[in-house]
């Protein structure tokens, strides 16, 4: 029978508490890594794509009231003039959607991407016949 002394069995129990110690320090290091990893890409790839795709809804908010407003006209120059702000706002949603495009990262948000273009495009056919 293996009998230890105090002296052994106290380092070994050090030594298990330092390898304990070791091992959920290198596990939180670890973990703080994924957080950071994902918090980048939150700040890189999330929050700009929000932003624009906000700046995208308020301008497509925008180009619908005064699509509104140009059929609301009552004199000729009325809605020429609307028809001008009209032009000027189918500038700027196209170039939200030129901003936004180059934010899509996955498939599934191409996909959407995709569906929102084929129904602006519908919307826009629309808007001629107006």
């Amino acid at each position: 029978m293996l009998s230890m002394t105090i002296k052994q069995r106290l380092l070994g129990l050090g030594a298990l508490v330092l390898f304990s110690l070791l091992s959920i320090g290198g596990i939180g290091i670890y973990q703080m890594v994924e957080i950071n990893n994902d918090l980048e890409n939150i700040s890189t790839n999330w929050l700009p794509s929000v932003e624009k795709s906000m700046k995208l809804r308020i301008s497509l908010r925008d180009y619908r009231l005064g699509t509104f407003s140009h059929t609301m006209a009552d004199t000729v120059d009325e809605m020429t003039r609307r028809e001008d702000r009209l032009v000027n706002f189918r500038k700027v949603v196209a170039e939200d959607i030129a901003a936004y495009e180059k934010l899509v990262s996955s498939d599934e948000e191409r996909k959407m991407f995709d569906a929102f273009l084929k129904a602006y495009d519908v919307y826009n056919a629309k808007i001629e016949d107006v």
